[in-house]
């Protein structure tokens, strides 16, 4: 059509119709106006040759627009400002590429055609620069551009041309070349921040000029930031965003001034001249509009504040959205690095420990209060950001994440709200799929609002409501018809899916936080029976009896005695009228969790005497009504381990470890720990207290964890192990240098690692698979050194000096402190045992074993060995005579002699012995040590200390088959998970399976079993079949 009107284009202007059937076919609905554009552009002093090419690109390109009435409009008026601009628009129309983009800017926006009217912008788009600039780029061009303008009217126009400029820009890598969302707002962002430093920029040099420079006390120059909040803040600006600002200077000062005499003047007038430089409307407009209304006190406030100033109003009076919006602050303009200090000492408000149910309320207020607006106003199904399913939904509930998770989670403090998704997916906080639905809907709602935006370069958020602009912003969408349904019908869906799936998941995620929070249900909830009972001075029995018989205990009235107990302060500092009242607010939550409990009973008795051993029971109580995940593992942790109850009844302080406990995303690691010990102690004289301390709250952390099944049991053994090892590392160091000074010995360097003296650690601690209350097997050795043993006194022997050393320090650990020991010493698996030397030489080993008495069952020790503490170098000469001695050939009878150890010891055990019993965890390590022994002369890589760790050593070198190995693998941290149950517990027997009903059911809560019956199955169902593939492997028949 378009080639049979070319040659006649000219002669067919005074046959409308004609053009009009044209105009139909590509698209245009208003043919009377495009007729109208088309004799304009024939009247044009072009060849025929170029109009025939001009229309030749248009037949091809109009129907594939999204408005082609707009963009043919559009196009006719850009030609019509001026004969070079036509004749540019003629050259472009040569490019296929560039042509097609800016029909395709005059298409969807009309600001931007409005724009593209002023040549110098025009020529952006012509000379092709269209790759996304540096931010550095971006600020450098914008400052060099008004660095040279005579006066704030010149300032102010070249910013606001240099916006529109890279407006078009940023447009072209948009809606030409498709880039991403992110992209899009990082560009558009960088472009706010530029614009923010030149202006910046210009007026401070004025104002150093007219004033001079402000300064602090110290007679440094003060220094100024401005943050941006909101989109700004985030770098995901939109096209006509308003840039949400704080400013904030360093710290007051004077200045020698008649009209300014302050750092608060001074800095207000800059912040003032600032804004009207930015936000003041010209002929050009402005080149954003300024909102200074988040800052401190709103409106109300000073411009400007203090560092400190502005730190005292949020620890004082700042809100919880005020919460919200720091999360996405930034320093934007000025002195950055004083911006990050404020930020960096906002962090601990900003995110804290747990939401309060001001928090919850204030966040859950401003919810109703924007859906309410949106509501009234009847948008929201139209209005893509504060509607049904819309941007906003989706900001705020990730910004709520933000806040409940980032006080733990350092990664999720990034006020980038595709960035916060991410990393919300990557912390577990949300799942892959609701992430990936959650940032894909989100892009796509951001893309439709920029589509929305840049039309007009309005600040709007609502969607047309006639189907003809509509359908174009379908189009615009990249939305096109198809065979079962149209555009407008497609984007109606695509819309509604998106709006509805955002919905469901955040819902989802808000009544995760909100609606199962029992505690937070209470706090919105009418006054229940439970709160009117500990409200009530004298309740009578049949109320007490009434309101307690949902939490099943079996003596209400005791029990309303203890929750009396519970709601008086005791502590002379803290209020016990908010004790109560914070005891009442929690009281349901804490009865429900104590009924879930095999004996509610016992448990709140365990519970009271617990809290009673804390003191400032208000303090306690409000942390449950902030933190109900703390709440549930109190009373866990009452009702089943009486041994991290017992740390909490002797050390008041560990509550603070408790709460610690549940924002570790860990265990802690060897380095870690070791760095604790060096800072508790670093320059103690006397360490006793701070091993227990340390020992008590590390058990703590690993315990909490334990309970609440974080960990592998292999992870919490060698963490355990850690905590032992770096105990006997500073009890043998410490006992080495006094040793050293009881015997004057002016040793080079007075450190237990240059001393020719190291520990061998055994049995669990070799293994480092100890449990809770496993005693350290140790065996202590000595080597010659002449030098050393020069500076022994007369008489003294080097046995008899590291024999003495070795006793103090099995004292020093064993030694009673706060009513307990630190760890238990057993040396007796020494050469010779008890009637042995306390400290062996190390040739005595080697000779004890080579050509001595050494036994079967003292090599099997040996291979749970390794160096615990003491000098390295003497260390690493003991495990060469342990190898040395275990890859020694084995004689045939191997397999039967360790067999029959293990029946003996199974024949001195009680039935229920998880460890020595009948399929016990001593079958499993005999199969192993069984296996080491007899391979390791030809396999000495087997020869790893750890169960766990062997057996995968035997697995991989061929020496025990894949399906022995993960069965052996699987049953052992089995056995050994109930073994830390019971030491959790911390019961009498501690290897046996309780036989008291409550017992087995208070270890079966603890280890996640529905009831004692199940996990008593599951025990006997392993141990059997344990003891069956044991026997295989030792081939009894």
């Amino acid at each position: 059509m378009a080639r049979h009107l070319i040659p006649d284009i000219r002669q067919s202007i005074s046959s409308p119709e004609t053009l009009g059937r044209w105009l139909r076919g590509c698209g245009l609905r208003n043919v009377e106006r495009g007729v109208a554009n088309l004799q304009t552009i024939a009247g044009l002093d072009w060849s025929d040759a170029e109009i025939s090419r001009f229309v030749s690109v248009l037949a091809k390109v109009l129907p594939e627009l999204s408005d082609p009435d707009q963009a043919l409009n559009n196009l006719e008026r850009l030609i019509s400002v001026s004969d070079s601009l036509a004749q540019k628009v003629c050259t472009l129309s040569s490019l296929a590429t560039p042509f097609r983009g800016l029909l395709t800017l005059v298409s969807d926006s009309q600001y931007l055609s409005d724009l593209l009217r002023d040549e110098e912008n025009f020529d952006v788009v012509a000379v092709g620069r269209f790759q996304p600039l540096s931010r550095k780029l971006i600020v450098s061009t914008a400052v060099a551009m008004v660095d040279d303008a005579k006066d704030a009217a010149e300032a102010m126009r070249r910013l606001r041309k240099f916006r529109q400029r890279e407006t078009l820009r940023t447009a072209w890598c948009d809606l030409v070349l498709n880039y991403r969302i992110e992209q899009v707002t990082e560009q558009i962002s960088a472009v706010a921040a530029a614009v923010c430093e030149a202006a910046l920029f210009w007026c401070r040099r004025r104002l150093v000029e007219k004033f001079g420079s402000p300064y602090s006390q110290n007679a440094d120059t003060c220094r100024y930031v401005i943050l941006a909040l909101g989109k700004l803040g985030g770098n995901e600006l939109n096209y006509s965003s308003d840039i949400d600002l704080i400013a904030v200077y360093e710290i007051e000062g004077k200045i020698h001034d008649k009209a300014v005499s302050s750092n608060q003047e001074y800095f207000a007038q800059l912040t003032r001249d600032f804004v009207r430089m930015v936000g003041e409307p010209t002929e050009l407009g402005s080149a954003y509009r300024v909102d200074m209304r988040l800052r401190p006190s709103g409106s109300r406030g000073p411009i400007c504040k203090s560092i400190d100033s502005t730190l005292q109003y949020y620890d004082l009076q700042g809100r919880t959205w005020e919460r919200q919006a720091m999360i996405k602050a930034r320093p934007l303009a000025g002195d950055r690095s004083l911006g990050n200090v404020l930020l960096d000492r906002l962090q601990p408000w900003i995110f804290r420990p747990s939401l309060s149910r001001t928090d919850i309320a204030g966040i859950k207020s401003l919810k109703r209060q924007m859906e309410r607006r949106t509501q009234q106003q009847g948008e929201d199904r139209v209005d893509i950001k504060t509607g049904y399913g819309g941007i906003r939904d989706v900001e705020f509930v990730i910004q709520f994440m933000q806040l409940l998770n980032g006080w733990n989670l350092a990664s999720l403090r990034t006020a980038n709200t595709l960035r916060a998704i991410g990393r919300l997916e990557r912390a577990q906080c949300l799942t892959h799929e609701e992430a990936e639905l959650l940032a894909g809907n989100y892009r796509w709602l951001r893309k439709l609002e920029h589509r929305l935006q840049i039309m007009h370069n309005q600040q709007t958020h609502s969607l047309p409501t006639d189907d003809a602009s509509l359908d174009a912003f379908a189009k615009r969408m990249g939305i096109r018809k198809s065979s079962t349904s149209g555009t407008l019908h497609a984007f109606r869906e695509k819309l509604d899916e998106v709006t509805r799936l955002n919905r469901v998941i955040l819902d989802h995620l808000l009544h995760g936080a909100f609606g199962t929070s029992r505690v937070f249900q209470d706090a919105e909830a009418p006054v229940s029976a439970v709160v009117d009972l500990i409200l009530d001075p004298d309740p009578s029995p049949e109320f007490v009896a009434e309101v307690l018989e949902p939490y099943q205990f079996s003596d209400p009235q005791t029990v309303w005695r203890i929750l009396m107990e519970l709601a008086e302060e005791k502590s002379q500092f803290i209020s016990s009228r908010r004790c109560k009242h914070f005891f009442a607010s929690i009281a349901h939550s804490l009865l429900s969790e104590v009924a879930r409990t095999p004996e509610p009973d016992r448990t709140l008795i365990s519970l009271a005497s617990v809290s009673d051993s804390l003191g400032a029971r208000g303090v306690l109580w409000e942390l449950f009504s902030e933190s109900p995940p703390t709440l549930n593992l109190y009373v866990r942790l009452c009702a089943s381990s009486d041994y991290l109850a017992t740390i909490l009844k002797t050390s008041p302080g560990m509550v603070d470890e408790l709460m610690d406990a549940l924002q570790l995303d860990s265990l802690p690691s060897r380095e870690w720990l070791q760095q604790d010990m060096d800072e508790l102690s670093r320059g103690a004289v006397e360490i006793d207290l701070i091993l227990s301390s340390f020992k008590s709250t590390q058990h703590m952390r690993i315990g909490v964890r334990d309970i609440l099944n974080q960990d592998e049991i292999a992870d919490t053994h060698r963490a355990l192990s850690d905590v032992a090892d770096i105990c006997l590392q500073k009890v043998t160091s410490q006992q080495t240098e006094r040793q050293l000074k009881k015997f004057s010995i002016d040793w080079e360097t007075p450190a237990s690692h240059a001393v020719p003296f190291a520990v061998l650690g055994l049995g669990k601690l070799g293994g480092r698979e100890p449990n809770y209350h496993s005693d350290l097997d140790v065996i202590f050795f000595y080597d010659s050194d002449p030098e050393f043993e020069s500076l022994l006194p007369k008489g003294t022997s080097p046995q008899s000096f590291f024999s003495q050393l070795a006793a103090e320090i099995v004292k020093a650990i064993g030694k009673q402190v706060t009513h307990r020991r630190l760890y238990e010493i057993d040396s007796r698996l020494r050469p010779s045992g008890k009637s042995g030397s306390l400290a062996v030489h190390v040739e005595e080993f080697a000779r004890y074993f080579d050509s001595g008495p050494g036994q079967l069952w003292e090599r099997q020790a040996l291979c749970k060995s390794r160096p615990v503490a003491g000098n390295p170098e003497l260390g690493r000469k003991i495990m060469a005579e342990v190898r040395k001695n275990l890859t020694l050939p084995c004689p045939d009878s191997l397999r039967d002699d360790i067999w029959k150890m293990r029946l003996a010891m199974q024949r001195d055990s009680q039935p229920g012995n998880l460890k020595r019993g009948h399929g016990g965890t001593v079958d499993i390590e005999f199969v192993v040590q069984m296996l080491q022994l007899a391979h390791a002369d030809a396999n000495p890589e087997v020869l790893t200390p750890g169960t766990l760790n062997a057996i995968e050593s035997l697995s991989v070198a061929g020496l025990m088959k894949p399906d022995d190995a993960e069965f052996f693998r699987e049953q052992y941290q089995f056995l050994r998970s109930v073994e830390s149950g019971l030491r959790l517990m911390n019961t009498t027997a501690r290897h046996d399976l309780p036989e008291n009903e409550s017992q087995l059911e208070r270890l079966a809560l603890l280890l996640n079993f529905s009831n004692g019956g199940k996990l008593s199955s599951k025990v006997s169902e392993c141990r059997e079949a344990v003891r069956q593939r044991a026997e295989s492997l030792f081939r009894i028949t």
